[in-house]
């Protein structure tokens, strides 16, 4: 298969979306770090004299790039610290019980040490259910119902199907498009307090 022509370059028009590009890149810089952090030193020192608009994009992608680097390190990095923190919560509250059970045996109820002064406290009273199914209902109480939630993916397919009538429609003969509109207006009548987006356009990023 033949390779499709590059496309033509204005140069102009790259010169002023180049500025605009790193004027971006380099706010990002301060806004999302401080002066002195590496990566908005990074950043700075990647942009600084660029001005080629297709070295600058490929710059911008690098930069995307080492975030999602980043990203994916701290993720690892909050999983390990928070497996850590639960073996730390339980060895707490071992301690804790094995300090109550050596009070206990030597029969203290009040130590002053140099970091804390430990004391035995009567925990508060609760409730131990034996058998849930024997509880009289009275003792329950009815929870409130939810209140109703917009179901955004059925009125979505509902604009849709409005619009791909409505293109229909215009590829009509164009005596018989004010009888097909009035149909479709019955069919598919306007939904008072929603509409339909532009359609947007979103930036894919797929590395090598």
């Amino acid at each position: 298969m033949a390779k499709a022509p590059p496309p033509i370059r204005n140069l102009q028009k790259e010169k002023e979306a180049v500025a605009v590009l790193l004027g971006h890149l380099k706010s990002l810089a301060v806004d999302t770090d401080s002066e002195e952090s590496p990566d908005a030193e990074l950043i700075k020192d990647t942009i600084e004299g660029e001005t080629n608009f297709l070295e600058a994009l490929d710059k911008a992608v690098e930069s995307i790039a080492m975030d999602k680097a980043h990203l994916e390190a701290l993720d690892a990095l909050t999983e390990k610290i928070s497996v850590r923190k639960e073996r730390k919560k339980a060895r707490i509250e071992m301690t804790q019980t094995a300090i109550l059970n050596a009070l206990e045996m030597a029969g203290m109820d009040r130590h002053e040490g140099p970091l804390a002064t430990i004391s035995q406290a009567k925990k508060p009273l609760k409730v131990i259910v034996t058998d849930e199914s024997a509880i009289p209902s009275t003792w329950f109480k009815t929870p409130e119902p939810p209140p109703p939630s917009l179901d955004k993916a059925a009125l979505l397919d509902y604009f849709k199907a409005r619009i791909e009538r409505l293109e229909a429609i215009e590829k009509m003969p164009e005596s018989d498009r004010p009888a097909a509109r009035e149909v479709m207006l019955k069919d598919y009548p306007a939904v008072p307090g929603a509409e339909l987006s532009n359609r947007e356009i979103r930036l894919n990023v797929r590395f090598k």
